[in-house]
């Protein structure tokens, strides 16, 4: 890349080292990270059943913004499809409800 804002590099303890050229006099970073593969871990019971094991689960990382549309699509994936414009459009009222609140 010609003339890159920053650069990054992996440095010791999993640190990441960002070369800003030009040097600014502040620099504000509000979150840069690869976020981790979500798994959904479970056990057998005694008659079949799933059992949702908490400890070995690992959650999704994502943005607010994007969990509507992740909602949705694992909805369609398991075969569930919203017709009526209304319940995605309170979904999506709750949803930045929600994301408004953690923000104050």
């Amino acid at each position: 890349m010609q003339n890159p804002i920053c650069t990054t590099s992996s440095g010791p303890n999993n640190s990441v080292l960002i070369k800003v050229s030009p040097q600014p006099n502040a620099l504000n970073i509000n979150c840069l990270l690869k976020p981790t593969n979500p798994s959904w871990s479970f056990t057998v019971g005694t008659l079949g059943q799933y059992l949702y094991n908490v400890t070995d689960s690992v959650n999704f990382q994502l943005d607010t913004s994007e969990q509507s549309n992740l909602i949705i699509q694992i909805l369609k994936y398991c075969g569930i499809i919203i017709n009526d414009p209304e319940i995605i459009q309170a979904a999506s009222i709750e949803a930045q409800e929600a994301s408004a609140n953690q923000k104050s």
